[in-house]
């Protein structure tokens, strides 16, 4: 009896001590290692739902720069299209003003032409370029790529062609100034000579002093004249008689005396600085048209390469 007691008894104290020790294990181990890994699992289930918030919002934030940039682009290139056409449009009023006042000078009104230079020296184009084609359909590269690059052509064309207009109109002013020094100059030489002529012819009984007077008298007619008709008036009222008469003397074999002379040289010397000066105006103009219409083409493919962007990014 007591035997069947003491087996018992040692049977349930072994059962309490492994239920005791399952029971240890799971709450000390077990429990522990299923909350950490639950524990572990939502820290990387929250990671990787940051991750691709983050990827999302960096997705996003990189669109939005691109449609910035594009808008800012699409912005500059309009105004460039204008700034184009407002410069334009004053260089064909200044070859009308030009062919109206023959040999003086003209300048030249100057439009706002910033944006056009912003796309044609100082952009990235790189980077515009790369966000156009980002954002534009890649089934298309080379046809958006031929945009881009007639949009950045266009404009630099244009902006260098104001430049060089601006440049030669410059050398232009110059060289009239110093062919007019010159002109004018000559003419206070010319009328000494014309006048120490007029003395000798007439001391002299000289048939040729009748003709030099009707020059003189063309001199009365111009006296009153505006300051910028002064050139050709001189150069067709007394210069161009001048020279027939003595280049018909000359012919005739007729004698000149010093003064003579040098009023012969002197006339045709101050019609050649005239002459140059029309031969300005006149390269300067043919220039100026050859620009104007090369512009206008230029503007033309401007406007044709950026209507896509403009309609999709400009608002006015």
């Amino acid at each position: 009896m007591i035997g069947l007691v003491s087996s018992e008894f040692i049977q349930l104290t072994s059962e309490n001590i492994q239920e005791s020790l399952a029971y240890n294990i799971t709450k000390d181990f077990v429990f522990p290692f299923i909350l950490a890994l639950i524990g572990a699992l939502a820290a990387w289930f929250v990671f990787f739902k940051q991750i691709v918030n983050d990827k999302k919002n960096e997705k996003k934030a990189k669109k939005e720069d691109i449609k910035n940039k594009l808008t800012y682009f699409s912005m500059i290139v309009n105004n460039a299209i204008e700034n184009s056409k407002g410069q334009n449009e004053n260089i064909s009023l200044l070859i009308t003003e030009i062919t109206n006042s023959g040999i003086n000078f003209v300048s030249l009104p100057k439009h706002p032409t910033y944006d056009l230079k912003i796309i044609s020296e100082k952009i990235d184009i790189e980077d515009y370029f790369l966000s156009y084609l980002k954002f534009y359909s890649k089934k298309n590269k080379m046809s958006n790529l031929n945009e881009f690059k007639e949009i950045i052509d266009s404009c630099g064309i244009i902006n260098d062609i104001f430049i060089q207009i601006t440049n030669d109109l410059e050398s232009k002013q110059k060289l009239e100034f110093k062919l007019k020094d010159d002109y004018f100059k000559n003419m206070d030489n010319w009328c000494d000579f014309f006048g120490q002529s007029l003395v000798y012819l007439n001391e002299n009984k000289d048939p040729l002093l009748i003709e030099l007077l009707q020059v003189n008298n063309n001199s009365e007619t111009i006296k009153y004249i505006s300051p910028n008709k002064i050139i050709k008036a001189q150069y067709e009222k007394l210069l161009i008689p001048t020279i027939k008469i003595l280049d018909k003397a000359h012919s005739q074999q007729k004698e000149f005396d010093e003064n003579l002379g040098n009023l012969w040289v002197l006339t045709s010397q101050t019609i050649n600085i005239y002459n140059n000066l029309e031969g300005a105006a006149f390269q300067i103009k043919t220039m100026l048209v050859e620009q104007n219409n090369f512009v206008d083409e230029q503007i033309s493919l401007l406007e044709k390469a950026s209507l896509k962007i403009r309609k999709d990014f400009f608002k006015e």
